[in-house]
């Protein structure tokens, strides 16, 4: 009886744990196979640097259409400079909604 329960207890720790050694001996593989090639790891950080930056000016994006004031119906080929940035910040808030 002890013996049920103890496998009902322990079991799936003892998964858990061989799961999270399977993952970090992944990474650890995946770790070992950049460093040992360094174009990979240019091309890696450059990735990153490239991905940080699209964050950035993202942001920086959602806070100028959330200053602007722009009309809520848009035209589908706007003419304007005004009505290209009217068509993109309704665009980018409808997708990602506004920040409160």
């Amino acid at each position: 009886m002890w013996a049920s329960r103890y496998s009902k207890i322990i079991k799936p720790i003892e998964n858990l744990l061989n799961a999270g050694q399977n993952m970090r001996r992944l990474l650890d593989k995946i770790r070992d196979a950049i460093f040992a090639n360094p174009l990979a790891l240019l091309f890696f950080v450059f990735a990153a640097i490239a991905e940080y930056g699209n964050y950035q000016r993202g942001r920086e994006l959602t806070q100028l259409c959330e200053l602007l004031s722009y009309p809520d119906v848009t035209v589908s080929n706007p003419k304007t400079v005004m009505g290209k940035v009217a068509t993109i910040c309704s665009e980018r808030l409808s997708d990602d909604g506004p920040d409160d």
